[in-house]
């Protein structure tokens, strides 16, 4: 019975204690400004919302967080009951463990910076992407023009990965935006066991779950896709600066997943 307890208490504190992010209102900007960021991966991201699609917008300088995106992974998760269940998702980029080896990405990263080509490590990345919702799985294509489903990954200065998600609300809950008061969301990856992180094999990473690539968008519900690269979870983004530049690589922040949790309040719109 005690153990019950202390396990209920642990999970009422963690979902507790997750960081509240508003939403604001679409406005079709392509805004670079970013209200949040977390410490850990020097992510910083802003969400906007209108009356069908969610948008969320990432942006970060950190090598080892591109490296760490690109070779597991990048999965976006939607709790309708503010807690951090990841049963609906989207991913993109998929794992890519054969087109990113651990050798590659260390040469890459080991005071070579004018070695360091993001555009090019960007063409690499597979088209596809993947949507589950509690189970149902869905394919996708980010560069076909039918999807529902926008996502824009770009490289600007190849030092910046930006990367835009397009979702629309009744994706994430057939029910739209109604059904999505206590809305949590969360940003994650896999991680990268040590013998790859040190440039050994390419294989030996846990992609943690989860899918694509893009253009830059015109707007909510825009076709094709692209995208382009700093507090804690649900943080306020102060200007961060410092941290990694493309040349430098953090080989044992390569064996922690990224894990932004954040509870998000949606913009009601009339």
């Amino acid at each position: 019975m005690n153990r019950l307890f202390f396990l209920t208490f642990i999970l009422l504190c963690s979902c507790a204690s997750l960081n509240k992010v508003e939403s604001t209102r679409e406005t079709n900007s392509n805004s670079n400004e970013y209200t949040y960021s977390d410490t850990d991966s020097k992510i910083r991201y802003n969400v906007t919302n209108d009356k069908k699609d969610l948008h969320i917008k990432l942006n970060t300088s950190e090598f080892t967080t591109i490296m760490k995106i690109m070779r597991t992974g990048l999965i976006i998760n939607f709790d309708l009951n503010g807690k951090k269940s990841e049963k609906t998702y989207f991913q993109y980029p998929l794992p890519q463990t054969n087109r990113f080896a651990g050798r590659d990405m260390a040469k890459q990263g080991n005071g070579m910076g004018t070695r360091f080509d993001l555009n090019k490590l960007f063409a690499q990345i597979s088209d596809e992407a993947v949507f589950n919702r509690n189970g149902e799985v869905e394919q996708l294509n980010v560069l076909a023009t039918n999807s529902d489903v926008k996502v824009y990954m770009k490289a600007t200065n190849n030092e910046e990965m930006t990367y835009d998600l397009y979702i629309p609300l009744n994706k994430i809950s057939k029910d739209g935006i109604a059904s999505l008061s206590k809305l949590s969301v969360g940003i994650t990856t896999g991680k990268v066991d040590n013998e790859s992180a040190e440039g050994g094999r390419g294989e030996g990473m846990s992609a943690g779950g989860r899918g694509g690539r893009g253009g830059m968008p015109g707007g909510m519900g825009g076709g094709g896709r692209g995208g382009r690269g700093g507090m804690s979870g649900g943080g306020r983004s102060g200007g961060m600066e410092g941290g990694e530049r493309s040349g430098s690589f953090n080989k044992s922040s390569m064996t922690k997943p990224i894990e932004i949790w954040f509870k998000l309040n949606l913009v009601k719109i009339d």
